[in-house]
């Protein structure tokens, strides 16, 4: 909705009330209250016809020969029927209000939040045995925790979180979905209301759903709303969710996909928290296990490898169950044809695999990635060429010699110098140089082939406009960089 639009809005809701007597405001009422009663008829119809609700309410809202502009100037009349003393007005105006928030583009949220119905819907929710009118309640408060974090904050100051913990606790599948749902998205709005659900103990809520429900539904949305408590960075504190961990470890292993994408997700999150009781599920089966999910769903691909590249964040030995699980093998066919976001995250992981041992870069190289790595290095988009080069610039900064003449056959200068000319982040420009200078320091006098020995590599360097590029970086803004230019242009072209 545009700025112009709501100040022209807020102009005739403020001139509508200000020229509106009593008589004309009851008939105004009386007028909706025929319309609603219309739609609700309407609304009987197609429950015979066994449409399910969502579809109801936006036939209901279609059927309105109103503008947008007209239903949200209705809205402090729905919030008066929803303290009126039948229920029937009190259902009517709920879903009224549900209609409105069902709006698929800009829904009124901030409107309803404006306008005071927030605490009559969750009085709703604590006082009505009308089991509709407290659903369609639920499903309200639902949606309206899809808006922004003022309007969430609202929600929250009159006490939401613990009457949804309630209803989970008291009511049955239908609602609790409805009351999971709307803590995960409160959850996932800030981390300031993310810690809010943890301070409510929503964590062994969760793991009781998780552990004792019969409703699929339910629990994968509980799952959802679960992960969703520890996707945000900084992770919360381990102590906190200690108890969620082995369930989202377990839930890996389901047969439901959607279940194991948001397993994965939360598993990601986890694994880059240092603590023994995390270290301890890395196993070589369990990234064994992983690689054949790679192979198993496209929808998984990307978060199993963001769980790849967590895992290679920490100790070389667990490092070392990723390099033997059959990694390799499988990204090679992903670094071909997949999506730049998947060729990212596969860059992302082997450059830090190539901070590992000596034997796992070996393990990279003799899986044949070098000649992929450097042509994504030299053509592919500028935030995946990064984190090739990184991966090249690893196993030249920690390698063997041996290691870095299989690279300097394969071409890596041309790949260094295409870097320094399209790269724009000064911490990856320095480490270039810095992979350079190691190239012309390398120890060959024992390799057999001429062609690598320094003052040829140099010469080749030259060729390919590598100088050039040295030159112009003697003047960079940065003096780490213009530093570590002088020193490779006077130690190697003087």
């Amino acid at each position: 909705m545009s700025s112009s639009f709501q100040k022209r809005l807020q102009i005739r809701k403020k001139e509508f009330k200000k020229k509106m007597s009593h008589e004309s405001s009851r008939n105004k009422r009386y007028r909706l209250q025929v319309q609603i009663s219309k739609n609700k008829r309407e609304s009987t119809l197609q429950k015979k016809r066994n449409m399910d609700q969502v579809t109801q309410i936006r036939n209901t809202l279609n059927t309105k020969n109103l503008t947008l502009e007209e239903k949200i100037s209705n809205i402090p009349d729905l919030v008066e029927l929803l303290g009126d003393n039948e229920q029937s007005k009190q259902l009517d105006a709920v879903l009224e209000i549900v209609n409105l928030l069902t709006i698929e583009e800009n829904p009124p949220i901030a409107e309803i939040v404006d306008s005071g119905a927030i605490p009559k819907l969750i009085n709703f929710l604590k006082f009505t045995k009308d089991t509709e009118i407290k659903f369609n309640s639920a499903w309200a408060i639902t949606n309206i925790t899809t808006g922004n974090t003022k309007e969430i904050s609202v929600l929250i100051d009159n006490e939401i979180i613990p009457v949804l913990v309630e209803i989970i606790k008291s009511e049955g599948d239908k609602i609790t979905i409805q009351a999971v749902w709307a803590l995960g998205n409160i959850a996932s709005d800030s981390i300031k209301n993310r810690n809010i659900i943890i301070d409510h103990f929503l964590i062994d809520v969760f793991v009781d759903i998780i552990e004792n429900t019969q409703n699929i539904y339910l629990l994968k949305k509980t799952i959802w709303a679960a992960s969703n408590i520890v996707r945000k960075t900084p992770i919360p504190d381990f102590e906190s969710i200690k108890n969620i961990v082995p369930i989202f470890y377990h839930l890996v292993f389901s047969e439901e996909i959607e279940i194991v994408k948001n397993a994965c997700q939360a598993i990601s999150s986890l694994f880059t928290i240092s603590n023994p009781q995390i270290s301890k599920l890395i196993t070589l089966d369990f990234c064994k296990y992983l690689v054949a999910l790679l192979k198993s769903s496209k929808s998984l691909i990307l978060p199993v490898l963001r769980i790849f590249g967590n895992i290679v964040v920490g100790s070389d030995e667990v490092t070392q169950c990723v390099v033997e699980s059959g990694f390799f093998p499988v990204i090679y066919k992903f670094l071909e044809k997949k999506p730049r976001s998947i060729r990212y995250e596969i860059c992302y992981t082997l450059s830090n695999i190539c901070l590992g041992t000596d034997g796992q870069r070996e393990s990279l190289i003799n899986a044949n990635l070098i000649p992929i790595l450097m042509d994504i290095g030299e053509n592919d988009v500028q935030f995946v060429k990064k984190e090739a080069i990184w991966t090249l610039v690893n196993i030249c900064l920690k390698g063997t010699d041996q290691q870095k003449i299989k690279l300097l056959s394969l071409g890596v200068l041309s790949v260094f110098v295409s870097g320094l000319k399209s790269i724009h982040t000064d911490s990856l420009i320095s480490q270039i140089l810095l992979a350079i200078k190691s190239l012309f320091h390398t120890n060959l006098e024992e390799n057999e082939n001429i062609q690598y020995q320094p003052k040829l590599i140099i010469k080749q360097f030259e060729q390919i406009g590598g100088l050039e590029i040295i030159e112009k970086l003697l003047d960079d803004g940065n003096e780490e960089i213009s530093t570590k230019a002088k020193i490779i242009n006077e130690t190697f072209f003087n």
